[in-house]
């Protein structure tokens, strides 16, 4: 892609690090950030929040229907991971296609432009012109008169 157009190659890096960087900060704050549990509804919003962080429940235990959602997703990164044969033979055929297209341009780049020579036009007309009167012209007055 930098071959072909450096200013998209930087955009699209740029956009790339600016993406992993935001994904890493969401990260960073849901998954490590502080443990915020809300608090129970008898208790004042801002009243007395010293003696509120005092009773607050503990941390619930994860549920059976959290384990049973996300044990598949994980069982697919691993195996994605360990074994990414199945995953690349199934998206080979598409990206061939989409690469050919490409591979496609770059030969017509490099084929050079072949342009017809122009076609001299012949000054012998095909009709002999004529003067008011009738009288006809000789190729020496052609020519003369152009």
């Amino acid at each position: 892609m930098y071959a072909r157009s450096p200013r998209a190659a930087v955009i699209a890096s740029i956009g790339m690090i600016l993406g992993a960087y935001y994904l890493l900060w969401m990260l960073q704050r849901v998954v490590f950030g502080p443990l915020r549990e809300p608090h129970s509804h008898d208790e004042g919003h801002g009243a007395n929040t010293h003696a509120a962080a005092s009773h607050e429940l503990p941390v619930r235990p994860i549920g059976w229907h959290e384990i049973a959602g996300l044990t598949p997703l994980m069982v697919f990164i691993v195996l994605i991971g360990v074994y990414p044969a199945p995953l690349f033979d199934r998206l080979r055929p598409t990206v061939a296609a989409i690469a050919s297209r490409f591979d496609a341009l770059d030969e017509a780049e490099k084929t050079p432009i072949k342009y017809a020579r122009p076609v001299k036009a012949e000054l012998t007309p095909t009709v002999q012109p004529t003067l008011p009167g009738g009288k006809t012209l000789t190729q020496a007055e052609i020519k003369g008169r152009r």
